[in-house]
């Protein structure tokens, strides 16, 4: 007796064009991939420029992000990166009320020395 499987294979020449307005849901998206979210990251700081994104949404997640230390390094590095550049535009005492805040219980040494170079330049 023979068995036969058909099986079809379907697949994409590249990645399909992302709507900068959904750069924030795919951020806070924990499953997507850690690299797709630090890239959402990305375009959702793009988008404030564009006035797709309200900034005050972006800084909020982003935040939550940089302060959760469950959040995968990579993209928790990007976010407070993020954070203490001129990527978001929010007020400085806030990102010193983060920094102050993360920063006596700060493990990850990445963070902590962006932390420090944002201090000084300010």
């Amino acid at each position: 007796m023979a068995l036969s499987l058909n099986i079809a294979i379907f697949g994409c020449a590249g990645a399909p064009s992302e709507d900068p307005g959904t750069a924030l849901v795919r951020l806070q998206d924990p499953l997507q991939g850690v690299n797709r979210r630090v890239q959402a990251a990305e375009e959702a700081v793009s988008a404030i420029d564009s006035g797709v994104l309200p900034s005050a949404e972006v800084w909020g997640a982003l935040r939550t992000l940089g302060w959760s230390t469950s959040t995968p390094a990579p993209l928790r590095q990007r976010a407070v990166e993020l954070l203490v550049t001129d990527g978001v535009d929010v007020a400085s005492d806030d990102v010193r009320a983060f920094a102050e805040l993360r920063l006596p219980t700060e493990r990850d040494r990445v963070i902590v020395a962006l932390l420090a170079r944002a201090a000084a330049a300010n």
